[in-house]
C-alpha cells in the first residue's frame, strides 16, 4: 500500500509522503471520504437525512478513523461493538429460537450490551 501511495504522489505531483503518519493519515482520511461519498449517494436515493452513522467492527477500534468520518461527514459516530457479526449471528439465533425477551429489539440488546463510543464532528477553518 505504502508503494501504490508513493507512486500516486510522484506521478500527480503531490509532495512525498516521508513519515508514517502521514500515509496513515492519507489513508484514514481516504476511507473516511469515501464513507462521506457512500453517504451522500445514499441520501440522494432515498430522499432522507441520516443524523449519525454507525461504525462496527475492528474499524471503531480506530479513534482516528472515527473522528475523522465525523468531520468528513459532518455527523455523529457510534463507535461498536467491535464483535458485531458474532453478536449479530447470536442474536439472530436468539430471536429464531423464540428466546428474545418481550418488548426487546435486536438493536436494544445489542445498544444495551456494548460500549458504544459517540464522535461529533469537530469544527475546522
Amino acid at each position: 500500500m505504502e508503494d501504490r501511495i508513493h507512486a500516486y504522489c510522484q506521478e500527480n505531483g503531490t509532495p512525498e509522503l516521508k513519515l508514517r503518519g502521514e500515509i496513515v493519515l492519507v489513508i484514514l482520511s481516504s476511507i473516511a471520504a469515501s464513507y462521506r461519498r457512500t453517504l451522500t449517494e445514499l441520501e440522494g436515493i432515498t430522499n432522507s437525512t441520516y443524523g449519525r452513522i454507525y461504525l462496527f467492527g475492528g474499524g471503531s477500534q480506530n479513534e482516528l478513523l472515527c473522528q475523522l468520518t465525523a468531520d468528513a461527514c459532518r455527523k455523529e459516530v457510534v463507535a461498536g461493538p467491535v464483535e458485531a457479526a458474532a453478536m449479530g449471528n447470536l442474536l439472530i439465533q436468539v430471536r429464531t429460537m423464540g428466546d428474545l425477551p418481550h418488548g426487546l429489539s435486536i438493536r436494544d440488546i445489542a445498544s444495551e450490551s456494548s460500549n458504544l463510543t459517540v464522535y461529533s464532528p469537530e469544527m475546522t477553518i
